[in-house]
């Protein structure tokens, strides 16, 4: 395992090599994009795998400076990372060869074709059944998922992502994150998610001993709200309750291992029931209100409901059920409430039988214990005898009468959970319609007010100066990037201005021994 990262060559276009070394390049970079699209089937894949390898081993050994090629005319793409999009599964091998000889090409950064953000082939190795590259990655390249690119954009959100659609195991995510248990501190600075709360997302229900798990390594991050202020027990509800629709796919997560997660965050983190999203939102309890037709949910509903009666009285969104309106809630919140009522008669009793048997026993006690025992007087006996009638009735009451009580109730309620249950009913979408005629007055003096600005604005000239100024500054950007054209962006740890002014040269082999000469700069396009 390397702590450390390797002194390493810094990335170069193919334009730039000598021809002898282009033409290799070139090679191994078409058979390797050809590998799928030549070969029709897996047993042919695999053996055309097999040779790739060789072809691959023998070249880079040879010359290890091809670890480090760009292809200019084809995406910017690098031999790691054309084998890591076209040779999906097959070359698994490969991809770790590459990175014994360069890990540092793990890290090479250009910009998306999209032209947002950077891309580098870390960022490729979960895809297509390869996460557990990523943890042979951490056992041995650690420092990689420390480099300033993955602290921005952890690579290990992506495996997460993939566990959550089913094509990645449990068992694998958390072997990564034993490993490398600073990841579940991460986060990506776009989405704002922990692992944990990413965990929760996906068409696949999580496994509950996974998540539970993650939760007790790192729990700040069961308290954490990304920007829409949603919790995880927010996300669990959500899950737990949804339902098919006709406007959207939605993943049914309705299983005793969701209910199991819930069950989870509401016994060790019972601050999360009373969370609210930002902006007068919903609490859990709202999330799951539209299913309570469901065994689970009920059960959830019902523990919610104990914990924090009050929540009937809380609104929401004008979206969001309003709960006393729930059928299920209408009906056994009253009995949950009387149920609690008995619950803390039968704990008050219990406490004053304790507190008169300790009473009798101190009232026995010598006032002087270097004298002896005396006799007890009339008060004392008198004592005795009351407290004696008292805890016999009180055992009575709550062994009896309360408990009585207490399981009528809760017949009651499992009555009405199993009167409401049933299948579910599709929720309606929600119509907007009314609140923008509700706005629409408001829009249309906003949009004349404009109108009446922007004619002004056309009388004065302000407008026609400011499209000039628009067409200069794009010509200008035209320029600017014609220019920087033949650059490559890598992210390393120098600053972006010294990026832009700094030029490094490479002594490559070939066979007049010239030298090439490139220039580093910011980005591939």
């Amino acid at each position: 395992m390397s702590d450390e990262a390797p002194d390493s060559s810094k990335p170069i276009l193919d334009t730039k090599l000598s021809p002898d070394l282009k033409e290799k390049f070139d090679a191994l970079f078409y058979e390797a994009y050809d590998l799928f699209n030549v070969n029709p089937d897996v047993d042919s894949v695999q053996a055309a795998a097999t040779v790739f390898h060789q072809h691959i081993k023998e070249e880079v050994t040879a010359n290890p400076i091809l670890t480090t090629v760009f292809y200019k005319e084809f995406l910017k793409w690098s031999l790691l990372e054309v084998i890591c999009e076209k040779t999906y599964w097959a070359c698994q091998e490969t991809i770790k060869f590459l990175i014994e000889i360069n890990p540092q090409c793990l890290l090479y950064a250009r910009k998306d074709i999209d032209g947002y953000g950077k891309v580098a082939p870390i960022y490729l190795i979960p895809k297509n059944g390869r996460c557990k590259l990523l943890l042979w990655i951490a056992e041995r390249y650690p420092w990689v998922f420390q480099h300033k690119l993955c602290q921005k954009k952890p690579p290990h959100l992506k495996m997460v992502r993939y566990y959550t659609d089913g094509r990645c195991d449990a068992e694998t995510v958390r072997a990564f994150y034993e490993l490398y248990p600073q990841g579940l501190r991460e986060k990506d600075k776009t989405d704002t998610n922990y692992p944990l709360a990413a965990s929760l997302s996906g068409v696949e229900e999580p496994d509950p001993d996974l998540f539970i798990w993650m939760a007790e390594q790192f729990p700040k991050a069961v308290y954490h709200k990304p920007i829409r202020g949603y919790t995880v027990l927010h996300s669990a509800c959500y899950n737990l309750a949804a339902k098919e629709n006709e406007w959207e796919s939605v993943p049914l997560k309705c299983t005793p291992n969701m209910a199991k997660t819930c069950r989870f965050l509401l016994s060790e983190h019972p601050r999360l029931i009373r969370q609210k999203v930002r902006g007068g939102g919903p609490l859990p309890i709202h999330k799951l209100a539209n299913s309570c037709n469901r065994r689970l949910v009920q059960e959830i509903v019902i523990i919610l409901l104990k914990a924090y009666p009050e929540c009937i009285n809380v609104k929401s969104y004008k979206w969001d059920p309003d709960l006393p309106t729930v059928p299920f809630i209408e009906q056994v919140h009253p009995l949950i409430v009387e149920e609690m009522d008995i619950d803390r008669q039968m704990d008050l009793l219990t406490q004053l039988s304790q507190d008169m048997e300790k009473a009798v026993t101190l009232s026995k006690k010598p006032v002087n214990e270097t004298q002896g025992p005396t006799r007890p007087n009339a008060l004392n006996c008198l004592f005795v005898s009351v407290a004696d009638v008292f805890c016999s009735w009180a055992n009575v009451q709550v062994s009896d009468v309360l408990q009585a009580r207490k399981e009528c109730i809760q017949e009651k309620i499992a009555d009405v959970c199993r009167i409401l249950e049933g299948e579910d009913v599709p929720d309606e979408e929600w119509d907007e319609d009314a609140d923008e005629s509700e706005d629409e007055d408001a829009d249309d003096g906003e949009d004349e007010g404009e109108e009446l600005a922007a004619e002004g604005a056309n009388e004065d000239g302000l407008l026609s100066d400011g499209v000039e100024d628009e067409d200069d500054w794009d010509e200008d950007s035209a320029s600017e990037s014609e220019s920087e054209e033949e650059e490559v962006d890598v992210s390393d740890d120098i600053d972006d201005e010294e990026e832009n002014n700094e030029s490094r040269s490479f002594g490559l082999p070939s066979e007049d021994r010239g030298l090439v000469v490139i220039h580093l700069g910011r980005s591939f396009f």
